[in-house]
């Protein structure tokens, strides 16, 4: 006797469903409103490595198509499946993986020497980097950025008493002033840290009203911010102190304002408590970066794979003043982070 065709596609149909479900959950949470649950957040952080465990998955699931008997449900299942990974990896596509790695003499800005602001196409170059409590060891990545002509470094799980003297080590210290400095939930060691070359006539921003972990400085480019905001790590069903601390972050880039957000977000483009609450656009995603991890830089005593970490730490810029023209992702010495190095052309008609 034939089965009829509505039960030939039931077990089509529960394998495509099991698909969607699985898939929705662990590839796109936020499109189910799974925005700050415990789990769905830290899947949405890992796209890269959680897309490639999905198809692994399909690929086992293969093997069982030379079973006639599990081969309707299968073909659902992997079909379906099929289609989100494919989703998921041209997402990580689009947002690319030109990694240049560490900016060489010969690759020097081509911008105009001219300081920042003074005249139309001007450079500013900018670096964010989680240096890790405790690490003094981060002479090279300060190196790397003054080669570079950075004119901006923030610096995140830092002290000042650390900074100022690994700016004296590398003989920087007239290059770079503290322009700002907050010291997050009293411990000086993992203070968050703008330094502004001179020549940008940095002034603090009353911290009163900025964001956990937040510091700024105004200057004559436009205003520049640097954060670290909390990490998804509440024992609690829901992420709430997270959300809020990198939807008020995200909020301080505004475009029009003419302002510069960098540093730790602990989220990625995939979180809408990142994106959804800024219309400033992201400088590695820009320039063709955005799915290098900067987390973890290692597991143990080995690397991982830049194309497998999480992508949280970030510029956000106002593309009604800046143009992201270049940029690197830096390995840092002794930290569990990569620095993001990205050069802009400044639109010198719109500086106040």
């Amino acid at each position: 006797m034939t089965p009829d065709p509505e039960t030939r596609l039931r077990p089509v149909l529960l394998g495509a469903l099991l698909a969607a479900g699985l898939g929705l959950v662990a590839l796109f949470p936020d499109a189910l409103g799974l925005r700050t649950l415990s789990g769905a957040v830290h899947l949405s952080a890992l796209r890269g490595l959680v897309t490639l465990a999905a198809l692994g998955i399909l690929l086992v699931a293969a093997g069982g198509l030379l079973s006639r008997r599990s081969r309707p449900f299968l073909t659902g299942f992997l079909g379906f499946g099929a289609v989100l990974v494919l989703a998921s990896g041209g997402i990580l596509l689009g947002r690319g993986y030109s990694d240049p790695g560490v900016p060489a003499a010969e690759t020097q800005p081509s911008a105009p020497a001219a300081a920042p602001g003074s005249a139309p196409g001007s450079r500013l170059t900018v670096l964010t980097a989680n240096v890790l409590i405790g690490n003094a060891g981060y002479e090279d990545l300060l190196r790397e950025a003054a080669a570079a002509q950075a004119d901006v470094i923030a610096l995140q799980e830092t002290s000042p008493a650390i900074v100022e003297a690994v700016l004296e080590r590398t003989g920087l210290s007239a290059e770079y002033e503290v322009a700002a400095v907050s010291i997050r939930s009293g411990v000086d060691t993992a203070a968050t840290i703008l330094l502004v070359n001179p020549v940008l006539e940095p002034e603090e921003i009353d911290g009163g009203p900025l964001p956990f972990a937040a510091v700024g400085a105004r200057t004559n480019v436009g205003d520049i911010y640097a954060v670290h905001t909390y990490a998804p790590i509440d024992r609690s069903i829901r992420q709430f102190n997270w959300w809020r601390s990198v939807s008020e972050s995200a909020k301080l880039c505004t475009t029009g304002a003419g302002t510069l957000v960098v540093g730790d977000f602990n989220a990625t483009p995939d979180h809408r408590t990142l994106t959804g609450h800024t219309d400033c656009t992201d400088a590695a995603t820009a320039l063709g970066m955005g799915a290098v991890g900067t987390w973890p830089q290692t597991v143990g005593d080995r690397e991982w794979p830049r194309g497998l970490g999480a992508a949280i730490d970030h510029q956000l810029f106002d593309p009604q003043r800046f143009t992201a023209h270049r940029g690197w992702i830096l390995d840092i010495p002794g930290s569990d982070h990569r620095g993001v190095l990205v050069e802009y052309i400044v639109d010198a008609a719109r500086v106040p």
